[in-house]
């Protein structure tokens, strides 16, 4: 029979772990749920969008701020959920409360192609990420819309944004998907 660990216990070793550790920060709140996503996010809503921002986060920030100190702490990664529907504001909100954030060298952060802005980016090169994920999936309307992803406005405006992203400094990843729509012969030759 297996004990159980409290959580007082879990964050002494947290605390005592002398092994390199990453963060992750995760941001629950999705504008859809898409079907092909096996991590369902909580649909939007604003008052607990504020509540989870404002209140629950900072919380647990405090709550592992000795483990958030630690120098074997190697990086922070955010995703979700879509963290890109924090405005450049709550973004800071959020970077000052963490101890030791701006320094840290290795920052991450999922982008959604239909919520970034150059704003955000601004934001994030002020507090020294250096990797954003430009969560395209794919261009395909059609394949998009089956998989209850949002489709972006315009495309062009998301290959600006890369290029603004480049230019001042992050490595962009993407996450580039074969969704299919049911008609393979179809999908490979839009491929």
């Amino acid at each position: 029979m297996r004990k159980r660990v409290s959580d007082g216990e879990i964050l002494d070793l947290w605390k005592s772990t002398r092994q390199p550790t990453g963060v992750y920060i995760h941001s629950p709140f999705c504008k859809e749920q898409c079907t092909y996503c096996n991590f369902k996010g909580t649909l939007f809503n604003k008052d607990n969008f504020r509540r989870y921002y404002d209140d629950y986060l900072p919380k647990m920030i405090d709550f592992y701020g000795d483990v958030l100190t630690s120098p074997h702490i190697n990086g922070y990664f955010f995703g979700g959920g879509t963290p890109t529907l924090m405005s450049p504001q709550e973004m800071r909100n959020l970077f000052d409360i963490i101890p030791n954030f701006k320094s840290q060298r290795n920052k991450l952060m999922e982008m959604h192609v239909c919520d970034w802005s150059k704003e955000q980016l601004d934001t994030l090169r002020e507090y020294n990420f250096n990797i954003v994920i430009v969560c395209v999936q794919t261009f395909d309307r059609d394949a998009l819309k089956k998989y209850k992803r949002r489709v972006p406005k315009d495309i062009e405006g998301v290959c600006e944004n890369i290029r603004y992203a480049n230019s001042i400094g992050f490595e962009t990843n993407s996450d580039v998907l074969f969704l299919d729509t049911g008609d393979i012969a179809r999908d490979l030759d839009r491929l």
